[in-house]
C-alpha cells in the first residue's frame, strides 16, 4: 500500500470516529437530561396534584367556619329583633324614662353584640391565614422552586465543567440526578403529612370559633335577661 493510499484509509478512520465521538457524547447528555426532566415532571404533576387536594380540605375547613358563623349571625339577629319585640309590647305600660334607658341599651347591645361576633370572626380569620402560610404552602412552594431548575442542570454542568474532562461531567450529572432524587425523597412525605395536618387545624379553629361563639352567646343571654328583668321593674333598679 502507497503512502498515499494509507493516508487516505486514515483519513477515511478519523472520519468514522469523529462521527461516532459527538452522537455518543450526546447520547449520555441526553439521557441524563431525560432523567433528570422527567424526575421535574413528575414532582411537580404530583405536587400540583397536592396543591389541589389542599385547597379542596381549605374549601371544606372554610365552608365549615362559615356555617359556624353564619349560625351566630342569625341568632345574633333573631336576639335584636326579641328585644324589639319585647319594648315595643311593653311601650305603653312603661315611663318614658323606661322607655328611653332601654331603646339606649338596646342600641349598645346591638353594637357589642355586632362587635363580639366581628372579634369572633377576626380571630378566625387570623388562624385561618396562619394554616394557610404555615401548613403545606411552604413546603410545596419550595419543591416548585427547586425541581423546575432540573429541566436545565445537565447546561449547567457543562458550563461550569472542562467540556475536555466527560469523566467528570458524568460523574458531576450522576451527582445532580441523584441530589435531585433524595431531595425528593425527603419532600413527597412532608407533603403528605401535611395534608395528614388538615384534621389537626379543622379541630383547632373549630374549637376555638366554637370557644369565642359560647362566651359571646352568654354575653347576650345576660343582656336579654336584664332587659327582660328592667322591663318587668319598668327599670326601677336603675332610677
Amino acid at each position: 500500500m502507497s503512502a498515499r493510499d494509507l493516508l487516505v484509509l486514515l483519513g477515511v478512520l478519523a472520519s468514522v470516529l469523529l462521527s461516532f465521538a459527538p452522537s455518543q457524547t450526546e447520547a449520555y447528555l441526553v439521557d441524563y437530561q431525560a432523567e433528570l426532566s422527567n424526575l421535574s415532571s413528575l414532582v411537580i404533576r404530583d405536587v400540583a396534584a397536592s396543591w389541589k387536594t389542599n385547597n379542596e380540605l381549605n374549601g371544606e375547613l372554610n365552608r365549615f367556619i362559615l356555617e359556624k358563623l353564619a349560625n351566630a349571625t342569625v341568632q345574633a339577629r333573631r336576639a335584636d329583633d326579641l328585644v324589639a319585640n319585647l319594648l315595643e309590647t311593653a311601650e305603653n305600660s312603661l315611663s318614658e324614662g323606661c322607655n328611653e334607658q332601654l331603646d339606649q341599651l338596646r342600641r349598645e347591645y346591638r353594637t357589642a353584640w355586632g362587635v363580639d361576633l366581628q372579634e369572633c370572626a377576626r380571630n378566625t380569620h387570623f388562624a385561618l391565614e396562619y394554616d394557610a402560610l404555615t401548613r403545606f404552602r411552604p413546603q410545596a412552594s419550595s419543591v416548585l422552586r427547586i425541581f423546575p431548575s432540573a429541566n436545565y442542570q445537565t447546561v449547567r454542568v457543562i458550563a461550569m465543567s472542562d467540556v475536555f474532562d466527560s469523566g467528570s461531567i458524568n460523574q458531576k450529572l450522576s451527582d445532580e440526578l441523584r441530589s435531585y432524587q433524595e431531595l425528593w425523597s425527603s419532600y413527597q412525605p412532608s407533603l403528605q403529612q401535611e395534608l395528614d395536618r388538615y384534621q389537626d387545624s379543622v379541630d383547632d379553629i373549630g374549637n376555638g370559633l366554637d370557644t369565642c361563639l359560647t362566651m359571646i352567646e352568654e354575653y347576650r343571654t345576660n343582656d336579654l335577661l336584664l332587659i327582660e328583668t328592667l322591663i318587668d321593674l319598668n327599670c326601677e333598679t336603675m332610677v
